[in-house]
């Protein structure tokens, strides 16, 4: 008989259309007849060949899982055995590899094929079929060795077996053992009727098996076997006591107790051969006596009760209306000695003002000032004057209030401001008076707002004169002419001379060259349109804006006006600087901050001032750190993509340089479901929730939040959605296929997938902003755990945002918790330096970032990518909407 074995090959299913870019990518055709995807094996919907009848696309070809061999499954899951030999054929059912095996051979480990024997005592016959004890497997089935029998699957020895004696069930019985196969008596006993005796010994079989030495016996006597003789004597409570021959007299009566003339005396009876007293009653030298309620006896022999004290229940107690205080029966009630309690005396307690008699339990008195009865115990105890207890019993003082002369009071140098004491003086946030805030930098000192030391008021905010070239040794003071301002005065440069206000390089000012007003003329015996200082002397130059920089003098070949050549050969632009008026300059709203132009008024790490850093999770508005739902990003480059050694990546993924050349705005986290029912009217989210995240909205839907955010806030939008039908939200928005961002547009957008990673790495180059993984699985990792929900962690759900540790630019939940949408359509990445890269905008695949609480750690790398349908909506996918940054 042949044995059918099946390998289950493990297939994960995801949600639907939910899809991880890899090597196998979808890959889309356009069409417009069915006949254009016969290659393909799909039909023409929608202007794309697609897959039909529950087929599914496997490298440009549409197949079906659940029964081609070559792809079952899973595309790419081929029905092949690693060893053909004992296999005689395989075949794809219902999604699963299945292996018809040879006559004596199985598939009983997660090898494709037929590699197991079944002829051994691990697999006897069948996979995972063990023989028991004892047993063998012989041709596939399981049998007993060593002259064993099986009986009922259990290998035995009939031959000594009690249970199993000569046959499998039969019991040996009567004290009978089994020998050589057969039921036998011990040595020294014989078999009467079935029943193993000892006719020395058995009273019931003695000397022979009919020999019943009871059936000889007299009445109250027992009867005994020795070396096979009958012997005989009384029964216990039986004796002779009357001089004849017998066991005539009880010994269970009260003349009579346990032996021939034994009385029971003071009120005991005879019971079971001993004199005892009756139930509830004991001995007490010889008498019986009631315990319970024996004023003499009480509870124990000898034990008399004292004190007035009456004996209950076998316990000394005083009588009712009076308490036990050190052996004597009292009335707390009245005495004033022990009022309400034992030794409670009425005169004796601490503070008490007047009186001591006891009324109804309680000492009649009254409290000195300042003092309480508050622990419920007799006398005023309480010192009211603690913060626990302020002029009466249980009130605190709280707000860092002290209890003075019994009324809570800020110490002295502090004041109440709505309950909680604060020093005016210091106090930045109640300075002078309660609820006054010190801004713009300042600090409270003497209750008064002033700027720290080293910094004056200007106009409301603090500025250090020494260095702002706005307010350069006094407010409003701006250095013009070029000067900088240090030590609190303007001055030039350290390579430039101050020359009519104005600060010049006299290496190569041609009006001012070598020294102020000192200016270089044309020479006519020199082809050219002028001339020009070079270090400090005047030398003839080309036309204006252009140089010999090729050191031909013949030829004026190069303009000078450009960030590589600015104002002279040579002399490049650098830190975002740009070519104005000859020479290298920040933009008009950008300071220089070490060689690199920074917009103060925005740059979380040069927020207000250079060097000024503002922490993660807050950002740079007008030149202050705040907490913003919106984290400006600096233009600027990063490597996007994973290196080849990077664990869990794909082809898809392949690394190149990016320059973001615009700066641009993004939400610090994942737009929470409170935020889209209060814009959309409804909440499509499958884990609901007002702090948890928003999902199973599709690419349409995130368009359309993007654009009602926008119009809310009063800026342009960004998509043209004339052509959408449904309800955003309701899973019925749709749109039309081609889609493209509107020029000019100011309001909010979906991030690019370059402008997603740059945010999401944070200056990173690891797999996560937190490093790189030590696992692609769902099993925890160190390195994921303080910053993403994923299947490691997540327990099936999503959980409200900034719960997990930010990343060093501020952002909360990029990796994790829910994917989000990107503006790219899925594409491949081009190769070299690119600026502002997009995949492509069209496409029937639309790109999500980040990973979520059901995906694996692989998937919540910084490089990883998703994509899905534009229609599509899953309880994993939500949004993180940005905006390109405008002055």
């Amino acid at each position: 008989m042949e044995v059918e074995m099946k390998t289950v090959w493990a297939v994960w299913i995801g949600l639907v259309l939910l899809f991880w870019v890899g090597p196998a990518a979808a890959q889309t055709t356009k069409c417009k007849t069915d006949a254009q995807c016969k290659a393909s094996g799909g039909v023409c919907t929608d202007g794309t060949c697609q897959c039909a009848g529950g087929k599914v696309e496997c490298n440009g070809k549409c197949r079906d899982l659940t029964r081609d061999p070559g792809h079952c499954g899973a595309c790419g899951t081929r029905c092949t055995s690693q060893d053909n030999t004992f296999v005689k054929g395989n075949t794809c059912s219902a999604g699963t590899c299945v292996f018809a095996c040879k006559k004596g051979f199985g598939d009983c480990t997660d090898k494709a094929g037929c590699e197991t024997d079944l002829d051994s005592e691990e697999n006897c016959g069948g996979c995972g079929l063990v023989c028991g004890a004892g047993k063998k497997c012989n041709r596939g089935a399981c049998a007993c060795s060593g002259g064993k029998t099986d009986c009922g699957g259990v290998c035995l020895d009939l031959q000594g077996d009690d249970a199993n004696c000569g046959a499998c069930g039969n019991t040996c019985e009567g004290g009978k053992s089994c020998q050589k196969g057969r039921c036998k008596c011990p040595s020294g006993q014989e078999d009467c009727s079935g029943v193993c005796r000892d006719l020395n010994k058995d009273p019931a079989s003695c000397g022979s098996c009919a020999n019943d030495c009871a059936s000889h016996a007299n009445a109250g006597s027992s009867s005994t076997c020795k070396s096979g003789k009958c012997a005989y004597s009384c029964d216990p409570q039986w004796g002779d006591c009357g001089g004849t021959k017998g066991c005539e007299t009880s010994l269970v009566t009260d003349s009579d107790c346990g032996a021939c003339g034994v009385t029971c005396k003071g009120g005991k009876t005879c019971d079971g051969g001993t004199c005892a007293c009756p139930a509830g009653q004991t001995d007490c030298n010889g008498t019986c006596k009631t315990l319970d309620g024996d004023a003499f006896n009480c509870g124990a022999c000898g034990n008399a009760c004292k004190g007035g004290m009456v004996c209950q229940s076998g316990g000394c107690a005083c009588p009712s209306g009076s308490d036990d205080c050190d052996g004597v029966c009292k009335d707390l009630a009245k005495d004033a000695d022990n009022c309400g309690q034992c030794g409670s005396d009425c005169s004796r307690h601490p503070h008490v003002a007047k009186g001591d008699r006891c009324q109804a339990g309680t000492c009649a008195y009254g409290c000195d000032p300042g003092w309480g009865d508050c622990s419920g115990s007799p006398g005023c105890e309480t010192d009211l004057t603690t913060t626990n207890d302020c002029g009466a019993c249980g009130v605190t003082c709280s707000g860092g209030m002290v209890c003075g002369k019994g009324k809570c009071e800020c110490p002295s140098g502090q004041s109440d401001c709505s309950g909680v004491c604060y020093d005016l003086d210091k106090d930045d946030t109640n300075c002078g008076v309660c609820g006054r805030v010190c801004k713009g930098g300042k600090v409270c000192e003497q209750g008064r707002c002033g700027c720290p030391e080293g910094q004056s008021d200007c106009d409301g905010t603090c500025k250090n004169l020494d260095d702002d070239a706005e307010n350069c040794g006094k407010c409003a003071k701006a250095c013009r002419g070029g000067k900088l301002c240090a030590s609190g005065d303007c001055q030039c440069a350290k390579d430039e001379t101050e020359c009519a206000g104005v600060c010049k390089n006299l290496q190569q000012d041609p009006d001012n060259c070598g020294t102020c007003g000192k200016l270089c003329a044309a020479d006519e015996h020199v082809a050219s349109s002028g001339s020009r200082c070079g270090r400090g002397l005047c030398e003839y130059l080309c036309e204006s804006e252009w140089g010999d920089c090729q050191g031909d003098k013949a030829g004026c070949e190069t303009p000078v006006n450009t960030e590589a050549d600015c104002g002279a050969c040579g002399i490049t632009c650098t830190g975002g600087k740009t070519c104005q008026s000859n020479s290298c300059q920040c933009k008009a709203n950008e300071t220089d901050c070490s060689g690199t132009c920074r917009d103060l008024a925005y740059d979380s790490d040069h927020c207000g001032a250079c060097g000024s850093e503002c922490q993660p999770g807050f950002q740079c508005e007008e030149g202050g750190c705040v907490m913003s739902a919106y984290i400006y990003v600096h233009e600027g480059s990063f490597g996007m993509g994973s290196p080849a050694g990077e664990i869990g990546r794909t082809s898809s993924e392949n690394a190149f340089d990016v320059r973001i050349t615009r700066s641009f705005l993004l939400k610090g986290s994942e737009v929470n479901q409170a935020e889209w029912t209060l814009l959309m009217g409804n909440n499509p989210s499958l884990h609901q929730g007002d702090e948890l995240p928003v999902e199973n909205v599709s690419w349409y839907d995130a368009l359309a939040y993007c654009n009602a955010l926008s119009a809310s806030e009063s800026f342009t939008q960004c998509y043209d959605l004339s052509g959408c039908s449904g309800t955003p939200g309701a899973g019925n928005y749709t749109c039309r296929s081609s889609m493209a961002l509107l020029a000019g547009c100011t309001g909010y957008r979906l991030p690019t997938e370059a402008e997603w990673e740059y945010a999401a790495r944070a200056g990173a180059s690891s797999a996560t902003p937190a490093g790189d993984l030590a696992t692609t699985g769902c099993e925890e990792d160190k390195n994921l755990r303080s910053i993403a929900w994923y299947c490691g962690n997540a327990g099936s759900e999503t959980h409200p945002s900034r719960k997990k540790a930010p990343n060093e630019w501020g952002f909360f939940d990029t990796h994790g918790n829910v994917s989000e949408w990107v503006w790219d359509g899925l594409g491949a990445y081009p190769v070299g330096t690119v600026d502002d890269p997009v995949a492509t905008s069209e496409g029937a695949g639309r790109v999500f970032r980040g990973g979520s609480w059901m995906t694996s750690a692989e998937h919540v790398r910084s490089a990883s990518r998703g994509y899905g349908a534009p229609n599509m909506t899953s309880g994993a996918v939500g949004l993180r909407p940005a905006r390109t940054y405008t002055k």
